[in-house]
């Protein structure tokens, strides 16, 4: 089996940065997109690399995919959810699926992105959400993860498919 040559592949973390060497392991996680009634999509201003993304993070011993992102959720942003529907899992690093965090470490993540509909709370910032807001699509802040953007148009197609949205 050929070895990946990580400088030359072209792969970019979630920020846009080259990733110059093997990630350092591998995490599963889980994200939502939450949709307002007014149709522009929640996105959170990270505290650890100050750029906005889904809410979501890493999946606990124990638990399932479905459960990280109603944690995940409320932890971040104060809101609980019900899973709409599942959108799609992410495994390749094409895909943007490298966090490179403050202290150097590179995490390739696994990512279910789930489809999920506000039922209670009120949005509130938490130590690792120093932002929150709704944005059109169209006029996300530069400062958005790359994989926010693609996340967010396959939940909209997965959403139009299926009719998974009242």
């Amino acid at each position: 089996m050929k070895e990946i040559d990580y400088r030359d592949n072209g792969y970019l973390d979630t920020t846009g940065e080259l990733v110059e060497r093997k990630p350092d392991y591998v995490r599963v996680s889980s994200s939502a997109v939450i949709i307002h009634e007014d149709k522009r999509i929640l996105l959170q201003k990270r505290s650890d690399n100050k750029h906005w993304g889904l809410p979501g993070g890493g999946i606990e011993p124990g638990e399932t995919p479905e459960l990280c992102v109603q944690r995940e959720v409320y932890e971040e942003t104060g809101l609980h959810v019900e899973i709409t529907c599942p959108v799609a899992t992410y495994t390749d690093m094409k895909d943007f699926t490298i966090m490179r965090y403050p202290n150097g470490e590179l995490v390739q993540y696994i990512n279910f992105l789930f489809f999920c509909t506000r039922t209670a709370g009120s949005l509130r910032l938490s130590d690792e959400t120093i932002d929150l807001r709704y944005f059109a699509k169209e006029h996300f802040p530069s400062e958005t993860m790359l994989s926010t953007p693609l996340r967010v148009q396959a939940a909209l197609d997965h959403i139009q498919r299926h009719g998974c949205m009242e």
